[in-house]
């Protein structure tokens, strides 16, 4: 996403999202940007006020795990099924109803804390840490529903938070920090 003055208004009330989801759903004129905070709310976005609206009641997308709620939320245009992958040392992703906010079904074991989540077509990539500062991220594809994944190799990078595809250019982005700096923590305000 671009931040520009209008859509900097997201971040400038002091909440920090955790995930951030661009959904086409059936019928509706355009994408609809959705996103999660690290108390398990969800909203949507208008991207040309940089108003929020919450979706369903509050702390939905909360598992109840000692881990807390979700790094980050996908959405899967191709099969229309929504993703909240848990935080910390979770290791869990849980399906969600991009309308309500509710948990479909019990959380997947996927192995690893994906911080950052993107579908390009139906091929769902992620990043995730398996070591220190000193490590890099490692970039791989996972299957949300049984919680395998296998890996592609190390990004080269270090703690990395967001994905996003752009398709015009074959390219995937990533944000984050270099080896050995830690990445802001998760309750900082912006």
């Amino acid at each position: 996403m671009r931040i520009s003055g209008k859509t900097a208004r997201l971040f400038a009330a002091g909440a920090l999202f955790a995930g951030l989801a661009f959904a086409a759903l059936a019928g509706e004129a355009r994408a609809q940007l959705y996103g999660s905070d690290e108390l398990g709310n969800l909203f949507t976005f208008d991207v040309t006020t940089g108003a929020t609206t919450p979706i369903g009641a509050p702390n939905t997308l909360y598992s109840g795990s000692a881990t807390g709620c979700c790094t980050e939320i996908e959405y899967d245009n191709t099969t229309g099924r929504a993703w909240a992958q848990e935080r910390a040392s979770g290791y869990v992703i849980t399906e969600f109803d991009i309308n309500t906010g509710l948990l479909i079904g019990p959380a997947v074991p996927d192995g690893a804390a994906f911080n950052g989540l993107e579908y390009v077509g139906s091929v769902l990539y992620g990043v995730f840490k398996t070591g220190g500062l000193a490590s890099p991220s490692t970039l791989a594809i996972l299957n949300p529903a049984t919680g395998a994944f296998t890996v592609i190799g190390p990004t080269g990078a270090g703690s990395l938070a967001g994905l996003a595809w752009d398709g015009a250019t074959g390219t995937m982005y990533a944000v984050g920090s270099p080896i050995g700096v830690p990445p802001p923590p998760a309750s900082s305000t912006r």
